[in-house]
């Protein structure tokens, strides 16, 4: 999991200037993942399971997060996956909150996602953005992609890359939190995870889009190494890289194998890392 932080202006001397910086970082195999000094950690832990690289962020329980102060910034995008997975029967009324924007101690925009697949980008004192969760395996008890982007006066919400719309938003933003900030009966399967985490200027491309499911050497295709690969750490041989979870369930198993195979058989379009 990373964070790519760029200087927005007045305040951002203490982050990292155009370079990656690692959220969670490995000095060598053996060693456990650890969490980036510049985030402050109220509980949870580094582990599997992962949506890329090593590990990814658990929140175990209500209060869990990670929070980081930016300085003041009047443009901002953030992005990231978070595993949700709540129980049968779930609905609308179970809703857990994963991320928050806040200037000076007061919540401005949150990202809240609810048991009946949707999500919401909810403004403070303003509009309420409401999209559906539409996975790779139309799952959405697992991995799934959400990203906000802000030009300082309105404010647009995607979900695996599918526009939820826009809303009008002024002000500043000082903090970035993820983790399980807040919830209303809440009725979780399993804790929650948050992998690839991106917050950066407005003007920059690429990072912030979703990452290519089955695609774990990252040469921009789906093809037979990429089904080695992802039987190999089924077979428990050691993690690979890249995605392996092509279903975003949070398992590694024959049906992210099958899946990867049959989009590769289908021909170099349907292999190719455009959008499923």
């Amino acid at each position: 999991m990373m964070v790519a932080v760029k200087s927005h202006g007045k305040g951002l001397s203490t982050l990292l200037v155009g370079v990656f910086a690692m959220l969670f970082c490995i000095a060598n195999p053996a060693q456990a993942c650890t969490i980036n000094a510049s985030w402050t950690q109220s509980g949870g832990s580094a582990a599997l399971p992962r949506y890329q690289g090593e590990c990814a962020y658990q929140a175990a329980a209500l209060g869990n997060t990670l929070t980081h102060t930016m300085g003041d910034v009047s443009t901002y995008t953030v992005a990231f996956y978070a595993l949700t997975q709540f129980n049968t029967g779930s609905t609308i009324s179970n809703t857990v909150t994963i991320f928050r924007a806040s200037d000076n101690s007061s919540p401005k925009f949150e990202i809240r996602v609810k048991g009946d697949g949707t999500a919401d980008l909810v403004v403070i004192g303003g509009n309420t953005l409401n999209g559906a969760i539409n996975a790779p395996a139309a799952n959405y008890n697992g991995w799934n992609h959400y990203k906000a982007v802000w030009d300082g006066n309105n404010v647009s919400f995607s979900i695996n890359g599918q526009s939820a719309g826009s809303t009008a938003m002024t002000g500043m933003l000082d903090t970035q939190q993820i983790g399980h900030i807040v919830s209303t009966t809440p009725n979780l399967a399993a804790n929650l995870a948050f992998d690839h985490f991106v917050s950066l200027e407005l003007d920059e491309p690429a990072q912030t889009e979703p990452l290519c499911p089955g695609d774990t050497d990252l040469n921009g295709t789906r093809d037979f190494d990429d089904v080695f690969n992802i039987l190999g750490e089924f077979a428990a041989a050691g993690l690979t890289g890249g995605q392996p979870d092509y279903t975003g369930d949070s398992e590694i198993n024959f049906d992210d194998v099958f899946d990867v195979l049959e989009i590769f058989s289908q021909g170099p379009n349907a292999a190719d890392c455009s959008p499923d």
